[in-house]
């Protein structure tokens, strides 16, 4: 059951999100990491790379066909440059999700994988495709979450979220066969592996605050279970109790910034709202290659290619040699 605490949900338009947001900055973080200590955090730096690369695998099977909401697993027939990556990690499920709460509407969004390396299970998430998603990422209203946490748990945390990527979230969905229409809530069905050793949770963008709230979730439900959590251009996801409540329950949490990306500034915290740690901070304006536009500084290849100067950048994206 949800409560809204604010009555105005401001819809705002993409566009004028843009003349707000450019002139903001990231909001003050005691807890900034570099490049360097990723691994105290839960990663390293070739892992981040690669879990990237897993959620450009779930931006091009929606790009390809955005009305299949189930389509056929990626493999290296269909992704020959990845086949390496595709070797570790196996498709299990395709993650459906639904922009709107009165539709029945649904589209891909992600993917369970199964890291072969470690058995263990990654969850990827894409971010924002078109208008609609852009929407849900500007309702800005806050809605307190009534946590279904573990039966041991003796007091359950009192938080607020972001509306939008609530409703989203709450809609996860997978299948395990493509093509069937049989779905099985996304929390039920990580609830139910077995012989799991950790859970690693992975987004973009819009996909980076559904990532950060399904991580948050499962770990009040499976407190033993070893989550991780990385996120590339999240916009802020909760107000400061989330925030708060988010920390005490996560170390293995690395946030990935892009300081020219306007998107982590927004909802603005002037609303109540506090990013999660720990950020990384990296700046594609120092990089001489990468096109200066709004859309660039955001793009998940350049947040890459930054980090790993041998993950191109897209073509739109790429400056011209001269």
């Amino acid at each position: 059951m949800l409560r809204t605490t604010k009555k105005s949900v401001l819809t705002l338009s993409f566009c004028s999100l843009l003349g707000a947001c450019s002139l903001g900055s990231e909001p003050k973080n005691e807890h900034h990491i570099t490049l360097e200590q990723t691994v105290n955090y839960g990663f390293t730096n070739a892992e981040i790379v690669e879990l990237g690369r897993l959620v450009l695998i779930d931006y091009y099977q929606f790009d390809t066909d955005s009305r299949n909401a189930n389509p056929s697993f990626p493999d290296s027939g269909a992704f020959p440059r990845d086949s390496q990556l595709l070797d570790r990690y196996q498709p299990l499920a395709n993650i459906q999700g639904r922009d709107k709460v009165d539709t029945d509407k649904e589209e891909l969004y992600g993917h369970v994988w199964r890291d072969q390396d470690n058995a263990s299970l990654v969850v990827s998430v894409r971010g924002t495709s078109d208008r609609q998603e852009w929407i849900d990422d500007a309702k800005f209203s806050h809605v307190e979450l009534e946590i279904v946490a573990n039966s041991n748990q003796t007091e359950e945390p009192t938080v607020e979220v972001e509306l939008g990527f609530h409703e989203i979230e709450r809609s996860f969905t997978i299948s395990s066969q493509p093509g069937a229409s049989e779905r099985t809530p996304l929390a039920s069905y990580i609830d139910a592996q077995s012989n799991v050793k950790s859970l690693t949770i992975v987004g973009h963008s819009l996909g980076s605050s559904l990532a950060t709230l399904f991580a948050y979730k499962t770990k009040l439900r499976q407190p033993e279970l070893d989550i991780r959590l990385l996120t590339f251009a999240s916009p802020l996801t909760g107000a400061p109790s989330f925030s708060a409540s988010f920390e005490s329950q996560f170390k293995k949490s690395i946030r990935i910034v892009n300081r020219p990306d306007i998107v982590p500034k927004m909802p603005f915290p002037e609303l109540g709202y506090k990013h999660v740690w720990h950020p990384l901070m990296i700046d594609s304006d120092q990089n001489k290659r990468v096109v200066d536009s709004l859309a660039c500084h955001h793009s998940l290849n350049t947040y890459l290619h930054m980090i790993d100067n041998t993950v191109g950048l897209t073509k739109e994206c790429t400056k011209p040699n001269k």
